[in-house]
């Protein structure tokens, strides 16, 4: 009976402690925001309770050119779709530390052109 007890509390602390660390701190002003819109949403995994998606994005950025970048596994309650426009933080000091921060057209210079890119690519 100890055996199995102990057994367990390893098997638990050894799951605790290899878990990801999702809810890591950052500070807001260590980024900058840029419109950007979804180009795929690949359908939402189960693991365990957690429904997690990928999201592929456009965004443009502070030189005018347009980049792209993902959101790999990720739990939200967000409704979005291709087309759908979102704020991207982007890191000031490491472009490739992004991510989705809300829905929404914030920036409507870069809302139209990236509208116009999607346009282009669909077809």
């Amino acid at each position: 009976m100890l055996r199995t007890i102990m057994i367990l509390v390893f098997t638990c602390i050894l799951t605790w402690s290899c878990s990801e660390n999702v809810n890591k701190e950052i500070d807001i002003n260590d980024y900058y925001e840029t419109q950007g819109v979804i180009t795929k949403v690949n359908p939402a995994i189960v693991k365990g309770q957690r429904h997690l998606s990928s999201y592929y994005f456009t965004y443009i950025d502070t030189d005018s050119t347009m980049k792209h970048g993902t959101e790999k596994y990720i739990e939200t309650r967000m409704r979005v779709g291709k087309g759908s426009p979102v704020t991207i933080m982007i890191h000031k000091e490491d472009s490739l530390d992004m991510f989705i921060d809300r829905l929404g057209v914030f920036y409507e210079n870069s809302w139209s052109i990236l509208q116009k890119n999607l346009e282009k690519t669909s077809d």
